[in-house]
């Protein structure tokens, strides 16, 4: 149509081509006498850009096709895919072997055109609005290609295999989870440790009976329920088989300074004989005259340590530093290879044998000349200003310092509380009755030894006659001159 009669010129193609636009009847040109749908056969996408269909070419189209082309409507905004919350196991691998499909992927929605990662569609992580469907696939399939791409090539699989298999072997082992360190002890073999409990059951003894008491002549209970021990109230064999299920090692400590290292030849050869026979030992000798201690045959397991003391000229100083000489030896863990420490005086001989019987967390020794007495017969410290003092109306027995022992964290913190009272007596110049003895005396009063050895196990044959009671003499002491060894 011409200019002139209202009509509007007909948009043209990029050919040349003119292009009509089809109305629909609730659009605004039909309500303005404008042809309706049946007019116009070239559909319009939303975007305005007409599509590439064909128009019916035996009928004509009517002028009214042609007029003004509406504004596009606004492009539709695109809505952003749905936050999924964070998976702890948010893989390719993880989600398709688990669920068969991709809902945890948090990949971005691929874009028109570009081609996918994998080599097909099916493995496309699904994405909110996308119309294609997905394609099943087994699980397998992405596992192999996902370790083929990814392990298999550097060799990272095993290696990985290879170094769980090495590291796990020490944490997972039984003897690896041990512990170590001061009093402790080492695990047995599961094949050694089955073949002891299996002896154990089988080891025939005398059945105990509650009605019948080992020993009626002396006491055998402490009130705080302390076992004293006396030949009769234990059997040697079944203690044996306890304690060398935790193959332990018992440490033998002895103090030889001055002339008192002549002893030491003898004390060591009867201990080989009588002292913790079937175990393991660790001496640990003392002394101010390293050169001056003898070669002594020592049995499988059994070792000795030399570690050199300061001497004094008072043998009372003597006495009395042993305390605190073993005290900054265990707190350097010198005996941390053992689970219990004998303490003993070195001028004494092991006369039968000493075991595991004796073996607690902390034991004393009944003196020889005050295990009749009562409490206010005994030598305690009885001046208000020492460290050591004890009223005379307290106190169990009265323990020799001649021989204890126990756990070696038991015996670190007795010696090392011992120490500390003398150093305070020190400052205030008191020097206890009986020196490091009184303190021992003090210190078990009150904290309570889970055994007490009954005078077998010290007994003095120059001094005291042997009394009934005594079936055993484990340990004597060694005739000497007291004022000819102890000042030289």
């Amino acid at each position: 149509m011409s200019p002139e009669s209202g009509t509007h010129r007909r948009p043209q193609t990029p050919t040349g081509a003119p292009a009509l636009v089809a109305v629909s009847a609730q659009s605004p040109a039909a309500g303005r006498g404008h042809a309706g749908p049946s007019a116009c056969r070239r559909p319009v996408n939303p975007s305005g850009v007409p599509s590439p269909g064909r128009m019916e070419q035996n009928r004509p189209q009517p002028e009214a096709c042609a007029f003004a082309l509406p504004p596009p409507p606004p492009a539709p905004r695109a809505r952003p895919p749905a936050r999924r919350p964070a998976l702890p196991w948010a893989s390719p691998l993880y989600c398709r072997v688990s669920t068969g499909r991709m809902p945890c992927s948090t990949a971005p929605p691929p874009q028109p055109g570009a081609k996918s990662p994998w080599r097909d569609n099916s493995f496309r992580p699904r994405v909110p609005g996308l119309s294609e469907p997905r394609k099943p696939i087994h699980a397998c399939l992405l596992s192999m290609r996902w370790l083929k791409t990814y392990l298999l090539p550097s060799g990272v699989l095993f290696l990985v295999i290879l170094t769980l298999v090495f590291f796990s072997y020490g944490f997972f082992s039984p003897s690896s989870q041990v512990q170590r360190g001061l009093g402790a002890v080492t695990s047995v073999d599961a094949e050694e440790l089955e073949q002891r409990q299996g002896s154990l059951s089988r080891l025939a003894y005398p059945q105990p009976m509650a009605l019948t008491p080992t020993r009626k002549d002396v006491l055998i209970l402490t009130p705080w329920l302390a076992p004293i021990i006396w030949e009769g109230t234990f059997n040697i064999d079944i203690l044996n088989e306890q304690f060398q299920l935790q193959n332990i090692t018992v440490g033998l400590s002895v103090f030889a300074v001055k002339k008192y290292v002549t002893f030491l030849k003898r004390f060591l050869e009867s201990a080989e004989q009588h002292f913790m026979v079937g175990f393991r030992v660790n001496y640990y000798v003392f002394t101010d005259r390293p050169a001056a201690v003898p070669r002594v045959a020592l049995g499988p397991g059994r070792r000795l340590e030399v570690r050199p003391v300061r001497g004094y000229a008072r043998w009372q100083d003597v006495s009395m530093r042993r305390m605190g000489v073993l005290s900054q030896f265990l707190a350097r863990r010198g005996a941390a290879h053992v689970a219990y420490l004998v303490c003993a005086d070195v001028d004494l001989e092991f006369a039968d044998h000493v075991g595991a019987e004796i073996l607690s967390p902390l034991f004393g020794t009944l003196h020889p000349g005050f295990y009749r007495a009562r409490r206010d017969a005994f030598t305690y410290e009885r001046r208000p200003g020492s460290q050591a003092y004890i009223p005379r109306d307290q106190g169990d027995f009265y323990y020799m310092g001649g021989l204890f022992g126990g756990s070696v964290a038991e015996v670190q913190r007795l010696t090392k509380a011992c120490h500390e009272a003398m150093v305070r007596d020190w400052a205030n110049n008191i020097e206890a009755v009986w020196h490091d003895e009184s303190h021992l005396n003090k210190y078990l009063l009150h904290h309570k030894p889970t055994k007490v050895l009954s005078p077998e196990y010290f007994w003095d044959l120059h001094m005291l006659s042997r009394p009934s009671v005594l079936r055993k003499l484990r340990t004597i002491a060694v005739p000497k001159n007291h004022q000819e060894i102890r000042n030289r």
